[in-house]
């Protein structure tokens, strides 16, 4: 159900008339100084609700304590960091923050390593804005010392390759910067966590062995269209129920040239479906000739049946 909250005040209302509402959306901005509530009054009725999609909206999510699925749709202006009070919301399994304008190590504060129930989270596509191909940077801005390759607005990986006539222009500046390997980042406590989606964002540094432990339940992980580098971890086999991998558009590499394991490991994976590797000029491998996966593999260094390297789609 979707509801347009201007007056807030509405929202009261609404909450005494169909009080079984269960799942629903909000449009409108209450002030966000005002503190998860505010003033309203809803009781039972916030304390019941499982499903919730707002517009930004500040805190005003955490007054929902048993919500297992928030989605917050791009606010304006965007919010470049998520309230820590969602730590509240223990039954929490899905948290989609898609294009909300999350920036730097802060945007996801330390108190929400506590959603341990967390199963989904998909946070692709932070500040970028399909039209605007070199906004302004803001005054003092600087990326990272160890931030790698140029700073420079990129065109989106369906463009890089072809299939877009135009590009999803997204720029640093006002991107998500966020080093992969950061130990202290809080969703490396989602142990049960399962998906992982933080494609088209500006992360950096290697994928880290220690993945595999921190989430052995996960089941599709997207990284595509960053700056990650390294070799793939050969840790990453040990995840019994991965069945999609997608880091393509990246700048991996061979740990090894003459070490196949992990690529070959991954196309002999029992439960692999979809597998991305594609627009890696460093990485390398094998892979087999004839494959029930789905994968794409062009602009690699890998070699189609341990023969010539593969220039396109298995």
């Amino acid at each position: 159900l979707e509801l347009d909250l201007q007056p807030p005040s509405i929202l009261e209302w609404f909450a005494e008339v169909f009080p079984n509402v269960r799942h629903f959306q909000l449009y409108g901005s209450p002030d966000p100084e005002l503190g998860p509530l505010g003033s309203l009054e809803l009781g039972a009725w916030a304390a019941g609700m499982r499903g919730l999609i707002v517009q930004g909206m500040g805190q005003f999510p955490c007054a929902f304590p048993a919500l297992r699925y928030l989605g917050i749709d791009p606010p304006d202006p965007p919010m470049s960091a998520l309230p820590s009070c969602l730590a509240s919301l223990g039954e929490l399994t899905e948290l989609r923050v898609i294009n909300v304008g999350l920036q730097g190590s802060s945007a996801l504060p330390t108190e929400l390593s506590a959603l341990k129930q967390l199963r989904s989270f998909h946070a692709f596509a932070q500040g970028g804005d399909p039209d605007i191909c070199d906004p302004p940077k803001p005054a003092g801005w600087r990326p990272p010392a160890d931030f790698p390759g140029q700073v420079e607005c990129v065109p989106g990986y369906l463009f890089a390759i072809g299939h877009e006539e135009k590009p999803s222009w997204r720029c640093p500046w006002i991107g998500w910067i966020f080093r992969m390997d950061d130990e202290e980042a809080p969703w490396w406590g989602w142990e049960r966590l399962e998906r992982f989606h933080v494609d088209a964002n500006f992360f950096y540094g290697p994928i880290p062995d220690f993945l595999a432990s921190r989430w052995p339940k996960l089941r599709s992980l997207d990284l595509h269209d960053n700056r990650l580098s390294g070799p793939l971890p050969s840790s990453i086999l040990r995840l019994s129920n991965l069945t999609q991998l997608q880091v393509q558009l990246n700048d991996l590499e061979c740990a090894d040239a003459k070490d196949d394991g992990v690529v070959a490991g991954l196309f002999a994976h029992p439960r692999m479906r979809t597998l991305n590797l594609d627009q890696n000029p460093r990485l390398c491998g094998s892979a087999p000739s004839i494959s029930h996966i789905e994968a794409q593999l062009g602009g690699t260094q890998i070699r189609l049946g341990g023969g010539s390297r593969l220039g396109g789609e298995l």
